[in-house]
Order: C-alpha cells, then structure tokens, then sequence
C-alpha cells in the first residue's frame, strides 16, 4: 500500500503543476469488490493531500436501501440495481462546476443513512466504490482509475475481520454473504474490471497473486503486462474523451 501511495503521489502533484492554470479538479476513480481497501486508500490520499484539498465521495452511498430491508433479500449490494448509479453523473458534474452538492452518508455501524451533509468540490477528489467504472459516462472523466484486486483468499480475511470487529456481524452469517454475493462479484465487479478499464488504466493487485493459489484456473482475459508509469492528461469536461497516457501494473507483496 506505501508503494501504492507513493506512485499515486507522484502522478497528482506531477500534474497538478503541470496543469496548475486549469480549475478544473483532478479525479481519483478508485473500485473493487467489498473489503479490498477501496476506502482506506482513499483515506490515505486524504491523510498525504490534507482535509482542505480532498473530498472523498462514496459509492455505498447510493444504496437505495437500509441494511434490514427486505428487498436485500431479492438483490445484493453488488447488483448495480440496488443502487442508485446515475445520480454519481449528475454529482461529478456538479462538482467539476464548482458547485457543493447535498448527499446522504451510509453509516455502516448502523446501516443506516446519516443526515444531508454537504460535499465541497476541491482540488482532488476521489470517488471510491463497488461500481466506480460501472458507468462509461462515469468512468472515462477520471483522470486516475484503479482497480484493487487482492488475492481472493486474503480478501476473504479482511472482510471476515472487518464485518465481525466493526459490524458485529457473526463468522458464519459473514461466509453466508459471501457465499450468497459470489455470483454477482464475479458478473458485476471481477467481470466488469475487463469491461471498464482499458490498456491505458491502472490494475493493482497485491498480496500475493491468485495464480499462486492451489486449483486456480487462469482466466481468459488478456493479462496486464507492467510498464513505466507516466502522468495522465488533462481531460476535457465531462461528456468528452479522457486521454490516458500509458498503463501501469503495480503489484506489491
């Protein structure tokens, strides 16, 4: 995660100054499947960058319900129809304007939505969340995507250790979820990965590779092959084109 941070440091200052006459915001697309770190490197650019220059906007918050509620029971939080995905466009235009937008924050130690507060459009701003790249309209405004993709078997001891401490969530009823959101992981998120990022964008695997694990089978999607890392583009307002100007394949151990 250090070698992570560092490259994405060096990227957004990079082009920060090379762009520094531009007002317009540099935007950090972060995605994955549940407990791969999504939320705790978009705290970590916030802790490097400072409170004053990022907002960070999150993608649970588009749920359309409460945790309890019956229609989970019929959809799971990877569904992109159990969220509400199209209102993000109409967020990341507001704040490319420079407008604030009001959003409700889903609370996971209640599973609750928190009341209206106010987001304030800043320099960098990160959008993390299941479903980040679902959304072409969405996906090709960011100047920075990332894919988080640990081992699945470390993945699996994160989200066991995080809903049980911070969640009070049972071991068994946590493998039961797993085992229940497996089929939409792998058509939702894993299988949209191939989708929506390019030969330009950013996969970060770390933690050991699934090839390394007993009985994998290697998909068939093209593999990312490592690069030298440069600074992307400026893009135009949303609606246009993002120009990505070279892939890197970070992996770390």
């Amino acid at each position: 995660m250090v070698q992570i941070c560092i490259w994405i440091y060096y990227v957004i200052t990079h082009n920060i100054s090379v762009n520094k006459m531009s007002s317009q915001p540099f935007l950090v697309g972060i995605s994955g499947d549940s407990a791969t770190g999504k939320t705790s490197l978009s705290e970590l650019i916030m802790l490097i960058f400072g409170k004053n220059e990022v907002s960070t906007i999150h993608g649970d918050d588009l749920h359309m319900w409460e945790r309890g509620d019956k229609n989970w029971d019929e959809l799971t939080h990877l569904n992109p129809k159990a969220n509400k995905l199209y209102d993000e466009v109409a967020t990341m235009k507001s704040l490319i304007n420079g407008e604030a937008i009001q959003r409700k924050h889903y609370n996971h130690d209640s599973g609750k939505f928190d009341e209206v507060d106010t987001i304030y459009p800043k320099n960098i701003m990160a959008f993390e969340g299941l479903h980040t790249f679902f959304l072409k309209s969405l996906s090709d405004q960011f100047d920075l995507k990332i894919f988080m993709k640990p081992n699945e078997l470390l993945r699996q001891h994160w989200k066991l250790a995080r809903d049980s401490k911070k969640r009070n969530q049972s071991q068994q009823k946590i493998k039961l979820l797993l085992d229940k959101r497996k089929e939409d992981s792998e058509k939702y998120i894993q299988a949209g990965l191939y989708l929506s990022l390019d030969e330009k964008d950013n996969l970060i695997p770390y933690g050991g590779f699934e090839e390394d694990r007993p009985g994998y089978n290697k998909p068939t999607q093209p593999q990312v092959q490592p690069q030298t890392p440069s600074v992307p583009t400026r893009k135009p307002p949303i609606g246009g084109k993002t120009n990505f100007s070279s892939l890197f394949d970070l992996v770390t151990s």
